[in-house]
C-alpha cells in the first residue's frame, strides 16, 4: 500500500476512542488556541473585505464566522475564518509541516461540524486526524520545499483539512483518497508574498479547498489515487528531493500534535528566539542609549523571511527581525499591539533598530538565534536561544495558554462568554453538539455594530 493509501486508511479509521489522554488534551489546546487568535483576528481589515465578497456572491448561510454575527456558506466560512485565525500570525506552529497546522485545518472542519450538530469527541477526532495527516505529509517534503517558495501552510495544508473533512464525513477509504487527491490537486500559496494580507488568505484557501475536496469526494467526484508519491504529483512536484516513503513513519503511534508549538509572541515564529533574547537583555538593566550594536544569525532557512530592516506597516513589523528585538527590548513585551502601523513609527525604537544587524548562516537550526550585543562601555554579551524548550511542561503549557485566550478573546467577548468558552473547550468531550460552543464565538450585530468594527 503506497502513501496516500495508507494515508487515506489512517485518516478514515482514526476515532476518539483510539487517541491517547495526552493527545486530547493537546488537541483541545490547540482549538482553544485557534480560538483565541481567530477571535482577535476577526477585526482585521482582511476579514471585512472577505464578508463584503461573502454578501455580494450570496449563497445559503449555513456556518458561523467566528467573532462576527454573519452565517455563510460553509467554504465562505472555511475561508474567512481560515484568514482569520492566521492574519495575526499567532497561532501554532509545528516543524514536521514547517508551518501552521491548526489554521488550516479547523476552519473547514468546524463550519462542516457546525452544519451537522457533531459532538465533540467526533470533532477532536477528526481533527487530529487531519493534523497528522498534514504533518505526516510536510515530514516526506524537505526544507528545499520552502527553499523554492512554496509556503507549506498552504501547500501541505490542502491534506490535512480534507483528511480531517473526510474523517467527520465518514467517507471511506476509497473517497478519502480521492478526497486527498481533489485536495493536492488545488495545492498553492507562495511565500513571495508574505507581509500582505495573503499569507493568512494562504490558510484560508487551503481550508476551503480541504473542505471543498471532502464534499466533492464523498459525491463521488475523483482524483488519481497517489497524489503524494506519483511521478507528477504533490511530492515529486513541489519538492524533488522528497522522500514519500517517510509519511508513514510512526503514523498513529508518534502522535506529531504532541510536538506543537504555541506562540508567545504575535510574529512570525522565526523571530521568537531573538525576542527571548531581547528580553533577556531588558532584564539584565541595560538601556538604549547602552547600546552600540546588536547583531542577530537566526534559523537560516526563514532568513529571508524575516529579513524586513526597516517596516513601514505592522504587518511588515511581523517579518522583521530588528524591529521585533527593538520593540521587545523597549516595550517589554511582544503582544499584538506592538505590531500597528503607528507601532513600528515609535521612535524610540526605531532607534534601536537601527543598531540591528543581521548574518544568514547555513548551520543555525531551526528554533534558534544568536544574538550578540555590543555596549557602548566595550562589553560584549551573547545569547543563544532555543524557543524549542520553551512550554515544554503540560501545566505550564496550559497556564500560558489559558492567559493567552484570555487576552485574545476578551478582545471580542465580555469575560463571562470568555470563561464559558473556556471551560467547554477544555471539558469538549462532553458536547453534543459543537454548536454549543461556536455559538458562544459570534457576536449580536448590534453590539458589533456599536464596537465599531
Amino acid at each position: 500500500m503506497e502513501a496516500t493509501s495508507k494515508l487515506a486508511k489512517f485518516a478514515h479509521g482514526l476515532t476518539f476512542e483510539a487517541l491517547p489522554a495526552e493527545v486530547v488534551f493537546e488537541a483541545k489546546l490547540c482549538l482553544l488556541d485557534w480560538l483565541g487568535v481567530t477571535l482577535t483576528g476577526s477585526k482585521e481589515p482582511l476579514v471585512d473585505i472577505l464578508l463584503d465578497l461573502a454578501r455580494e456572491e450570496g449563497g445559503r448561510p449555513r456556518a458561523s464566522v467566528i467573532g462576527r454575527p454573519e452565517k455563510v456558506p460553509l467554504l465562505q466560512a472555511a475561508l474567512i475564518n481560515g484568514s482569520s485565525s492566521h492574519a495575526l500570525d499567532f497561532d501554532d506552529v509545528h516543524g514536521g509541516l514547517m508551518g501552521h497546522p491548526s489554521v488550516v485545518v479547523l476552519p473547514g472542519l468546524l463550519a462542516l461540524g457546525e452544519n451537522k450538530g457533531c459532538s465533540g469527541t467526533d470533532l477532536i477526532a477528526a481533527f487530529v486526524a487531519g493534523f497528522e495527516t498534514a504533518c505526516h505529509v510536510g515530514l516526506c517534503q524537505t526544507r528545499s520545499h520552502p527553499a523554492r517558495g512554496w509556503h507549506p501552510t498552504a501547500t501541505i495544508g490542502h491534506f490535512g483539512a480534507a483528511a480531517a473533512c473526510a474523517n467527520l464525513l465518514r467517507l471511506d477509504v476509497d473517497r478519502t483518497v480521492h478526497a486527498l487527491g481533489i485536495a493536492g490537486t488545488q495545492a498553492a500559496g507562495l511565500r513571495g508574498v508574505f507581509g500582505t494580507m495573503c499569507k493568512p488568505f494562504h490558510a484560508g484557501k487551503a481550508s476551503a479547498n480541504g473542505l471543498y475536496a471532502a464534499l466533492l469526494a464523498e459525491k463521488g467526484f475523483d482524483s488519481a489515487r497517489d497524489i503524494i508519491e506519483a511521478e507528477f504529483g504533490f511530492t515529486r512536484t513541489f519538492t524533488p528531493d522528497g522522500n514519500p516513503s517517510c509519511t508513514m513513519e510512526g503514523l498513529g503511534e508518534d502522535y506529531q500534535v504532541l510536538k506543537v508549538m504555541f506562540k508567545r509572541y504575535a510574529s512570525c515564529f522565526g523571530t521568537h528566539p531573538t525576542i527571548d533574547a531581547a528580553l533577556a537583555f531588558r532584564q539584565e538593566g541595560l538601556t538604549v542609549d547602552d547600546i552600540e550594536s546588536v547583531h542577530v544569525v537566526p534559523y537560516h532557512g526563514l532568513y529571508d523571511v524575516i529579513k524586513i530592516m526597516k517596516p513601514e506597516t505592522g504587518l511588515e513589523g511581523k517579518f522583521s527581525i530588528p524591529y521585533t528585538f527593538a520593540v521587545a527590548f523597549v516595550e517589554g513585551k511582544a503582544g499584538e499591539d506592538c505590531f500597528t502601523d503607528s507601532s513600528v513609527r515609535n521612535a524610540e525604537v526605531n532607534r534601536l533598530r537601527d543598531k540591528v544587524s543581521m548574518e544568514k548562516d547555513e548551520t543555525m537550526p531551526p528554533n534558534q538565534s544568536l544574538v550578540v550585543l555590543k555596549t557602548r562601555d566595550g562589553r560584549t554579551m551573547r545569547k543563544h536561544v532555543d524557543v524549542s524548550q520553551a512550554m515544554k511542561n503540560q501545566e505550564d503549557k496550559a497556564e500560558a495558554l489559558q492567559r493567552k485566550f484570555y487576552e485574545c478573546a476578551t478582545v471580542v467577548l465580555k469575560s463571562d462568554l470568555v470563561e464559558e468558552l473556556y471551560k467547554n473547550v477544555m471539558n469538549i468531550e462532553e458536547t453534543r453538539d459543537v454548536n454549543a460552543i461556536i455559538g458562544l464565538c459570534t457576536v449580536p450585530a448590534e453590539k458589533h455594530r456599536r464596537s465599531g468594527s
